[in-house]
């Protein structure tokens, strides 16, 4: 599994994955690359949560646009 992560720009980072295995895969997979943005606040805060809430922590974050207008 290869995981890349680029900054496209100031604000916007793309992550893209990758997974190999030969024994099990005919080609390589890969994922579609996922584009992240920066929050519109200086201070990122941590956060721990398991593997399965990171989809649904995504989904809520994706909806709210913090009151900007895109």
């Amino acid at each position: 599994m290869v995981e890349r992560y680029r900054f496209l720009d100031a604000n916007s980072l793309e992550i893209s994955v990758t997974a190999e295995d030969p024994k099990v895969l005919t080609a390589p997979w890969k994922a579609r690359p996922t584009k992240l943005v920066r929050a519109p606040f200086e201070h990122v805060m941590e956060t721990a949560c398991e593997i399965d809430a990171i989809p649904s922590l995504m989904d809520a974050a994706a909806k709210d646009n913090y009151g900007l207008k895109k």
